[in-house]
């Protein structure tokens, strides 16, 4: 199964989706493994997502490329991660949001990306998709 991939303007992979499944008994929820590696730390969680989630977030990023939208947001039903999009003048501004609710900690990542990247993100999230019956 694909993974999807987030960059920075080093083209160094900050973020990556992996490991997508479904629950035995419901198609239209997902368990993934977020990795998050930057030169400070490496981060590893598992969450769950609605398909839908991700179905809106690579719709979202198709407006943004094609100048339609300014800003969008995903966050999946675990509430461990949110990743927020905003298009300032063809410069992509990004945020990621880790919480451990179970301690009451966050990190939060910000970098800033021009838009090359995102055809190919798009496919990814396309290819997950299809790999989950979902396309």
């Amino acid at each position: 199964m694909s993974d999807i991939h987030f960059y920075n303007n080093k083209r160094d992979k900050i973020i990556s989706l992996k490991d997508f499944h479904h629950t035995s008994n419901n198609n239209e929820r997902v368990f993934f493994n977020v990795n998050i590696k930057t030169d400070l730390f490496v981060l590893d969680i598992c969450t769950e997502s609605e398909i839908s989630d991700f179905i809106d977030f690579r719709n979202g990023l198709k407006k943004i490329y094609s100048h339609d939208l300014n800003n969008i947001y995903f966050s999946p039903l675990g509430g461990d991660i949110q990743i927020h999009v905003t298009n300032i003048e063809n410069e992509l501004q990004w945020k990621c949001e880790i919480h451990d609710n179970m301690f009451t900690q966050q990190i939060e990542i910000s970098y800033t990306y021009d838009q090359s990247f995102l055809p190919e993100l798009i496919n990814e999230l396309s290819d997950v998709l299809q790999s989950l019956g979902s396309e």
